[in-house]
């Protein structure tokens, strides 16, 4: 496997080299610390550093993510951040002063919509689980998207259908 020359740049932090094939990562703030770094040039600097409940390197905070995050939030204090799932992507438009250099970008994910082919509604998160993990169990088990309450209806037709044995 081949290293991408930005990659020995700071291999602590998150950078281009992780999103690997993926266009994007989906990322879950665990919590954000004020980190004195050292800069290219040995300067000293204090920034904002997102670490991820996800097994990721943390992801040193810019002004332009810092923004968005805001944003995202509604929040300007980054203890309001933690929890809060994050796209992660490779813009390759960022400049740093007039140069060209491409950089990490965060944005609101783009959350998948499935419809519940019994009820006709979308699936929402429920339990804990994502609608994505919801739909694909469903899929899994029954062949189909469904929402909880026709899963459970299925799963307890599924139930009254199946004969006693007359087994203890």
């Amino acid at each position: 496997m081949k290293t991408p020359w930005k990659k020995n740049n700071d291999p602590n932090f998150l950078g281009e080299w992780d999103l690997g094939d993926k266009n994007e990562l989906m990322l879950t703030i665990k919590n954000v610390k004020g980190e004195e770094l050292t800069l290219p040039g040995g300067i000293k600097e204090k920034r904002n550093v997102l670490y991820f409940k996800e097994e990721y390197h943390p992801m040193v905070v810019n002004s332009t993510n810092g923004k968005m995050l805001q944003k995202m939030t509604g929040s300007k204090y980054i203890e309001d951040w933690s929890n809060l799932q994050i796209a992660v992507y490779f813009d390759p438009s960022v400049k740093f002063g007039k140069e060209l250099v491409g950089g990490l970008r965060i944005r609101q994910p783009r959350l998948e919509t499935f419809t519940c082919s019994d009820c006709g509604k979308t699936i929402k998160a429920e339990s804990g689980m994502t609608a994505k993990v919801i739909a694909n169990k469903s899929k899994s088990t029954y062949g189909a998207f469904l929402c909880m309450d026709c899963a459970r209806i299925r799963r307890d037709k599924a139930a009254e259908e199946k004969p006693d044995t007359g087994a203890l």
